[in-house]
């Protein structure tokens, strides 16, 4: 391909331009892959830096080309790479939905507890932004104080949580009410179904251990 001819004619992998974007960053962030792999192969930095901190795989994972970040992670990229934010690869890919680019991060090797300069985490993220699948495939990947844990007042109420470990039962109450209005008092399980309809993530309350009859106070 072109790619290969030019880097046989010596083109540098190392040009920038003055943001910081390289060849590879540019490859990766619009999902060619098989650029991205000539790139690689003719000694490209799959590590350098934008000029806000931002990488060849913080750009494929924010434009959802999970093929481009698997390529990018055998490689070497890193995970822990952050914005100003605290965005990192996975929390940018969290935040646009794409579940095969979290998943594919976090076989990677992705830290799913990592945290925002806030403190909000990706499971956080997944609810505030509705992504409910992403939601649960996360809760595989953090500990019962990670479910727990978050900005201080980014948590919604959570009046369905069974006592004890009951993980499930308050993410899956995060995950219903990220879609809908916050639980006002008197706000009940059978009005969150109703309102979003969402059977899967009621069952999941349900099994998780909370109260049909409870109601938000």
């Amino acid at each position: 391909g072109v790619i290969k001819a030019l880097l046989r004619e010596g083109a540098e992998t190392t040009a920038k331009l003055v943001d910081g974007r390289s060849a590879l960053m540019l490859a990766a962030m619009h999902g060619h892959l098989d650029a991205v792999v000539a790139l690689l192969d003719g000694g490209a930095d799959v590590n350098a830096l934008l000029t806000d901190g931002g990488t060849a795989l913080m750009l494929a994972s924010l434009s959802g080309h999970a093929p481009v970040v698997k390529a990018l992670l055998d490689r070497g990229a890193k995970t822990d790479a952050v914005l100003a934010g605290g965005h990192d690869a996975l929390l940018l890919a969290v935040s646009m939905g794409y579940r095969d680019v979290v998943g594919t991060l976090l076989a990677g090797g992705a830290d799913a507890q990592a945290t925002l300069v806030d403190g909000r985490n990706a499971l956080n993220l997944a609810t505030m932004h509705g992504h409910q699948k992403i939601a649960f495939d996360l809760l595989e990947h953090l500990s019962p104080s990670a479910v727990n844990s978050g900005a201080s007042g980014s948590q919604l109420p959570r009046p369905f949580a069974a006592p004890g470990d009951g993980a499930l039962a308050v993410q899956a109450m995060d995950a219903l009410t990220a879609g809908a209005a916050r639980a006002a008092p008197g706000y009940s399980v059978l009005m969150l179904a109703a309102e979003l309809s969402d059977s899967d993530l009621v069952s999941a309350l349900l099994k998780g251990g909370a109260d049909a009859n409870a109601m938000a106070s």
